[in-house]
Parts: structure tokens; sequence; C-alpha cells
């Protein structure tokens, strides 16, 4: 997709904004994806150790899902050395065939031998590797690629999001989660509006350009929303089709 490089930008900007300050030290995801083969999909997950210390016996807790998000497989992925704080570290199983995959949670010693706990909640999610080749030919396919793409660079970045696409009301829909409450996030706003103001130009760029990639196929009658919700799910902010429609005020 030609304007993709530009969403990879936008969504930098957005979860600098969400993560670049307090973040809590963990385990942090990078990147999520599924090789399909001749034979079986290979399922990859990449975390970074972000605890500030080197941690051993660190294990993956993957599901992998349907079509019709039926789990048909779950595994424990054991990663079998050391990990240095700031290193990454795959997570690597076969299935037989998936439409999607999830990792639920990690679990790893620290230097003192305790065992700890990571959830990664249910947007941790990889989907399968696409062809750049591939020619699109109805909206949904468009927006499933869409979604596939802004989920894995905002995975990148260390946050989250989740997309759907409606074939009835022909609306593409994408969330991101701030990792703040809707009560603090409201506070924040009107104490200081001209700091999110990176976020509200993001978030319109970002709908824009989405909008732009149907039209590019012809798709001119798709509308794009982009929103932010809080960690307690209100919506803080949303762009509609290059448009700011709702700020935290």
């Amino acid at each position: 997709m030609k304007r993709f490089f530009s969403l990879l930008i936008i969504t930098a900007i957005i979860c600098s904004l969400f993560y670049g300050c307090g973040a809590a030290k963990s385990i942090e995801p990078v990147s999520g994806e599924i090789i399909v083969n001749d034979k079986n999909c290979t399922v990859n997950f990449t975390v970074k150790n972000n605890t500030g210390k080197s941690i051993s016996s660190l294990s993956g807790f993957v599901s992998a899902f349907s079509k019709d998000k039926i789990v048909v497989k779950t595994d424990e992925v054991v990663y079998p050395i050391e990990v240095k704080n700031g290193a990454n570290a795959t997570f690597s199983f076969n299935v037989e065939s998936c439409a999607s995959a999830r990792l639920d949670f990690c679990t790893f010693k620290d230097e003192n031998g305790n065992e700890k706990r990571v959830d990664f909640k249910e947007a941790f999610t990889a989907f399968p590797k696409t062809s750049s080749d591939n020619t699109i030919k109805t909206r949904e396919e468009l927006a499933d690629e869409i979604i596939r793409d802004i989920k894995n660079k905002f995975l990148a970045q260390g946050s989250f999001s989740d997309g759907s696409y409606n074939p009835d009301k022909k609306q593409l829909v994408i969330v991101s989660t701030y990792d703040r409450d809707a009560n603090t996030c409201v506070s924040l706003y009107q104490k200081e509006p001209e700091m999110w103001k990176s976020l509200e130009d993001g978030i319109v760029s970002m709908s824009q350009t989405c909008l732009d990639q149907f039209k590019e196929n012809n798709f001119d009658d798709v509308s794009v929303s982009i929103g932010v919700m809080s960690n307690d799910e209100e919506i803080l902010f949303s762009a509609t089709d290059g448009q700011l429609v709702k700020t935290p005020s």
C-alpha cells in the first residue's frame, strides 16, 4: 500500500504520546506475525525485556484461532536462554492452520529467582503475513489489510489497537487504547489541551490516509473513523474521514 509509510509515522507519533512517560518496567510486545507455509503455519511473537534486569526461564503462552475464532491450538513456548535487559526474544510454534494467534501472557524468573507473570490482553494478536503483490478485490479485504497493518505497527511501538469493518454501513473503525482512565485524561486535557495536539493531528491524518486508501481502490463510499479509548473503555478522541469529531472536553 502506497500510503502505509505515512501511517507508520503517524502511529509512531501516537504511540510516543501514549507511552512516552512513566511506562512500567515489564515485558513489552514488539511484533507478531503468522507465516503460511505449504504444510502448516509458523506463528512468531517477539517481546522485549524492559524489566531493567536480565531474566531467565521465559515462556510465552499462545493461542491459535480458526476463521470462526475457535481455538485450534494452545501451547507454552519456552525461550531457552537468558534474556538481557533491552534484548528481544521470539516465541515460535507451528500449527496446521490458523487465521490468527494471540500471545496471552508470559512468565519468567527475575535475577532473584522469583517467578513473574505479564498479561498482554486480547489485543496482542498476530495475523497471516500477506504479499504486497496481492490484488485487493473487495472493501472487506482492504479493511482487513489496513487493520492488520496498523495493529502490527502499534505492536511494534509497544501499544495496542483493534479494528473492525461494518459491511452494511461500509465503515472502518480502528481504536487504540490509552494507558490511563477517562477521568485522568479529561483532567489532563482540560489543564493542557495543547499537549494533546499531536495526538489529535495524528488520528485526523490517519483517518484521512485510510480513507484515501479506499478511494485509490475505487471504494469511494467507505467511511473511516479512528479513535482513542481510555483503559476503562471511554472514547477520548475520535476523527472521521479526516475531521476531528470528539475530544475529552
